[in-house]
């Protein structure tokens, strides 16, 4: 056991729900059902909690994450035998120590993640709600952070999980847990929800800080376990994690002080972490094999531009325009549109920029209009015209969601005031 105080236990029981919380809610869903999640999440909360009154007293335990399975495993058993003893145990409802022993193990919860993977990917019901379980089952999202990544309102996404939840009872009765093979049909709002959960991890709206590093890294792992079915390990899966490799890389610079973010322009590249650049690199040659050209693909080859380009000037921005036009026949979202239009303002003119710019449909988000307002600052601003700059990142930032962006965009008015008074 190693001494630890409130707050630092605190920190840590936190990390270690982002880390675990989805390998024990699989296991629990492979013993009580999918959708018996009162039981389920009692579990999951007790255990938690047990750790926060636990280890400021007696210390954490050398292996934490073990401590945690060992506890939800003691308590799962409680609650089966409770539950026999009341005549609440239904018959479909696995059963029996020693199965219960062996789904705690090791490989088991790997297995059980996936089965779980794969059935909150239900085919009856939309792909957006099948995200929304997932994030919310497998990832440990709250309803705030759901809202977030899907852009959505918080009682929203409450509601669509509770209908979901109540659809599928009626369409399937919890009890079985689909094998691999249902991941074949159901692989794109997989590939989905993994590219949700690391990009809320990559750059969070409703968190303290910017950047959630153990939401990304689960992300990544959810995207190894997948290439261990042979039928998946394909080009779409080498290159969602490229791009999640790529991205972990520039973690290192993409904050100050931990709060605050730094321009990808600002960005000290001594400071990225080559290892990752490397898997991001490894993978990208890996994901040639497809013969299906993806989104995730295009994304990762523009990441891969960014981080072999030796300096922010030395981009090679016409390549990165070339990607763009391609994803957006793909996949044409605001925010696609909105960062092809930086793009193509740095490798053309800030001009044809703008023009992207004003094609797009205003009827956005709160947060998506924060960026279509910023960008249009980005461009005039690299026309010198930083009076009107600063005036789009006055809107953005009344706009913003996050602090992080708030303050990122105050640094930018800033910038702007400086340079408008400078001499020529």
């Amino acid at each position: 056991m190693c001494a630890s105080t409130s707050n630092n236990t605190a920190d840590l029981v936190d990390h270690l729900f982002r880390e675990q919380s989805g390998k024990m809610t699989a296991v629990l869903c492979r013993i009580f059902g999918l959708y018996n999640s009162g039981i389920i999440e009692d579990i999951v909360q007790e255990t938690f909690i047990a750790a926060l009154k636990t280890w400021p007293v007696k210390g954490v335990p050398e292996n934490a994450p073990a401590w945690l399975m060992q506890v939800a495993k003691n308590k799962t058993l409680n609650v089966i035998k409770k539950r026999k003893k009341l005549s609440q145990w239904s018959q479909n409802m696995q059963v029996g120590e020693e199965h219960i022993e062996r789904l705690f193990l090791d490989g088991e919860i790997r297995d059980s993640q996936l089965r779980v993977l794969v059935a909150c990917c239900y085919p009856e019901i939309p792909v957006k709600v099948q995200i929304m379980l997932t994030l919310k089952i497998i990832g440990g999202f709250h309803n705030k952070e759901i809202a977030g990544a899907l852009l959505m309102t918080e009682a929203a996404v409450k509601k669509a999980i509770y209908r979901a939840k109540k659809e599928v009872q009626v369409l399937h009765d919890g009890s079985t847990i689909p094998g691999t093979r249902e991941a074949i049909n159901r692989v794109d709002t997989i590939y989905r929800v993994i590219y949700l959960m690391f990009n809320e991890g990559y750059k969070s709206n409703y968190k303290d800080t910017p950047v959630d590093e153990d939401l990304c890294f689960e992300a990544i792992r959810l995207a190894h376990l997948l290439l261990k079915i042979e039928e998946l390990n394909h080009g779409e899966c080498h290159a969602l994690l490229s791009l999640m490799y790529f991205g972990m890389a520039r973690f290192p610079a993409r904050t100050r002080e931990g709060i605050l973010l730094v321009d990808l322009k600002e960005q000290n590249r001594q400071h990225w972490n080559q290892q990752y650049i490397q898997a991001g690199f490894h993978h990208l040659r890996k994901s040639r094999v497809s013969t299906r050209l993806s989104k995730y693909h295009l994304e990762s080859t523009i990441a891969s531009l960014h981080c072999s380009a030796a300096s922010f000037d030395e981009t090679d921005w016409e390549t990165i325009v070339g990607c763009y036009e391609k994803l957006l026949h793909i996949e044409g979202t605001p925010l696609i549109r909105i960062n092809y239009a930086i793009a193509l303002g740095k490798a053309k003119s800030p001009q044809e920029g703008i023009l992207v710019l004003d094609k797009i449909d205003t009827r956005l988000s709160k947060n998506e209009l924060s960026l279509l307002h910023a960008a249009r600052g980005e461009l005039q601003a690299d026309m010198g015209h930083y009076a009107a700059a600063r005036s789009y990142y006055q809107v953005a930032c009344d706009m913003a969601v996050s602090e992080a962006d708030k303050a990122f965009l105050r640094e930018k008015m800033e910038e702007c005031n400086r340079k408008d008074i400078s001499p020529n």
